[in-house]
């Protein structure tokens, strides 16, 4: 068993548990968020989107959480995949948009991270060992 910091389990973990919190969030306080990340109110529509946004990561958080023994390999492709396109949109809204909230570039780097230490553990690696 590898118990190592960094492997695709911990990983993993780690995203979920971070989106899941990102998911109440939107859930309790989508302006709130909004502000914190974009750096910019929500009005009306955008608040019943934010929550729906929430509602959405809570989906992917629970789909993709790990067995006991075991993680499935197109949850992290999925988790790949999202960490990679949310680093891509937000990085573009921070620089061409001019989006500026407290918590974006973190986001940023935090996403782009995820998705290389899961994509190196899941592209790098032999199938037996990929959840670990």
């Amino acid at each position: 068993m590898n118990t190592s910091l960094l492997s695709g389990r911990n990983v993993l973990l780690f995203s979920l548990v971070a989106e899941g919190a990102t998911a109440l969030a939107l859930v309790l306080a989508p302006g709130l968020v909004a502000q914190l990340i974009f750096g910019s109110a929500v009005e009306e529509a955008g608040v019943a989107y934010g929550r729906l946004l929430g509602v959405s990561l809570l989906a992917l958080v629970i789909a993709c959480w790990p067995g006991a023994d075991a993680v499935s390999r197109p949850a992290l492709h999925a988790v790949v995949v999202y960490n990679l396109l949310a680093a891509v949109y937000l990085g573009l809204l921070g620089g061409a948009q001019h989006y500026a909230g407290l918590l974006l570039w973190p986001a940023v780097v935090e996403h782009a991270l995820v998705a290389l230490l899961l994509a190196t553990r899941v592209y790098g690696a032999r199938p037996e060992t990929v959840g670990r």
